[in-house]
Order: C-alpha cells, then structure tokens, then sequence
C-alpha cells in the first residue's frame, strides 16, 4: 500500500513538472524579440523556442565559454549573428553557449539557415535599390541624399537595415 502511495505521488510530481515545463515553455514561444536599428526603429526578430527557453540558462557557461581556447569561436560567432541581424539580441557568448547546451548542431543550422535568408533577401532587393540610387542621382540628387531618400520610401527589409548603418 506504501509502495501504491508512493508511486501514486511521484507520478503527480512528474505531471506537474512536465505541466509547468509546457507552460514555460509555451509563455517563451509567445514572447516577441526585436532588435533596434541604426535608425532607433524596432525590427522584429524570431528566435527558436529552443533558443528562447535556454537562453536563461546560458550565464551558467559563461567561465567555460570565456575561456581562450573558445575567444576565436565566439568572435566568429558574433560576426554570424551580425551577418543574420541579430545583433544586439543574443551575444556571442550567449550563442556559445547554446551550441554547448544544444550538442552544437542545432545552433548552427538555425544560425548559418538565418544568415543564408537574409544574404538572399538582399541579393533579390539589390537590383531594385541600385536602379533607384541610379535614377535619382542621374536626376540631379547626390548619392548621400538619394540613399536616405531610398531608405525612408522602402519597406524595412534587410538590406535597408544594411544601408541605415552607413
């Protein structure tokens, strides 16, 4: 009969700890991040939900992370967070840890996945920026204004985020 109880309880605190595990995690899944532009503007950004639910815990590797040995791979991975506009979200050291957490694939293919994305997004919305950088400076603008102007009128996409940091 002890034995019934005790299973009994233990069956309940594993129900409710997988319970308040899908409730973290579904409260994470619904948070909205945004990173701010050069030009004080708000672009939202979306993270994994594996990224968003262990980000809290990456502090715990930052001693491990700070090492030497891992100064060139967090460099390199601050430059790929740049590069997928995700600068000011998640540090490199934030990322490292993630990818030590995660077995260091599934980082890696969310991160190099965004960088491609957003590489192919600006070479689609490049010819169209260049032909309208074009006209206004054969109509008389400089190339300074006429980039301004340019940003201003266009949708925020990622090379307009590209361009607002010159």
């Amino acid at each position: 009969m002890t034995m019934t109880l005790f299973s009994a309880a233990v069956t309940i605190a594993w129900a409710v700890a997988f319970a308040l595990l899908a409730w973290y995690v579904a409260s994470v899944a619904g948070e909205v991040t945004y990173v701010t532009l050069a030009d004080g503007r708000r672009a939202e950004r979306s993270l994994p939900v594996i990224v968003k639910a262990l980000l809290p815990l990456a502090p715990n590797f930052f001693p491990l992370v700070r090492r030497p040995i891992f100064r060139g791979t967090v460099e390199r991975a601050e430059s790929l967070l740049v590069q997928g506009g995700f600068e000011g979200l998640i540090t490199g050291e934030e990322f490292m840890a993630l990818r030590l957490m995660l077995l260091w694939i599934i980082p890696d293919f969310w991160l190099y996945g965004a960088v491609k994305r957003r590489h192919l997004s600006i070479q689609k919305s490049l010819p169209f920026v260049l032909d309208l950088l074009t006209l206004s400076v054969e109509a008389g603008m400089d190339f300074i204004s006429a980039l301004q102007r340019n940003c201003k009128s266009r949708r925020l996409d990622p090379l307009n985020e590209e361009l607002l940091r010159m």
